[in-house]
């Protein structure tokens, strides 16, 4: 019994391995955090890209003159612009919209054209769309004052699928890798309003 007791002490006081055995609980750990900062910069690095485009293609557009209408070309120049921009093997969808406000006798903004290129935008934007927009999204404007509103949409895949619920994701993203990048952007055209010829 004795003998027994010793050993046991013995291997209780043995220290050997320690090392090697803290560095197998501590491993997963390793792993995971650097799988999780890869994922949450890569991350991070194509929303700002994103966002930086997005409103790089707004001024581009409130800058451009007005001596001839727009034409399709013109809103497919924009999209293939902006997924030049990104640099992602994801495409981008835009929807490009001139609208005005008239403060008497509707008290409201109103769409004058709407064109979309990609496939995230069901259509054009209505005036119901802006009514909706109005307390949080568009900017106070003077009566008959007009703006350019560019939507912006993308789906990004993440390296990995880490916790992302608190960067731009809703909490049943919690665990996903998947993520929609939504950028809207309203600005006033430098050379007064646009003449649209034709979407399509």
């Amino acid at each position: 019994m004795e003998v027994m007791k010793r050993a046991v002490l013995r291997f209780l006081r043995d220290e050997k391995g320690l090392v090697l055995v803290e560095f197998v609980l501590i491993l997963p750990l390793l792993i995971w955090t650097v799988v999780a900062m890869y994922s949450f910069w890569d991350t991070f690095r194509v929303r700002n890209q994103f966002q930086k485009a997005t409103h790089t293609i707004s001024n581009i557009i409130s800058r451009t003159k007005k001596a001839t209408p727009l034409g399709p070309d013109d809103i497919t120049g924009y999209h293939s612009l902006m997924n030049y921009l990104i640099l992602n093997d994801t495409p981008v969808s835009v929807r490009i919209t001139e609208y005005k406000y008239f403060q008497a006798p509707t008290d409201a903004y109103q769409v004058q054209w709407s064109c979309r290129r990609g496939s995230a935008f069901g259509g054009g934007l209505t005036n119901a769309d802006l009514a909706s927009m109005r307390n949080t999204t568009l900017p106070i404007m003077a009566n008959g004052d007009t703006h350019i509103l560019l939507e912006t949409r993308m789906s990004y895949s993440a390296p990995f699928a880490v916790n992302f619920s608190g960067f731009g994701g809703t909490s049943t993203q919690a665990m996903t890798n998947s993520y929609v990048f939504h950028e809207i952007v309203s600005e006033r055209p430098r050379d007064g309003d646009f003449t649209l010829s034709s979407c399509n």
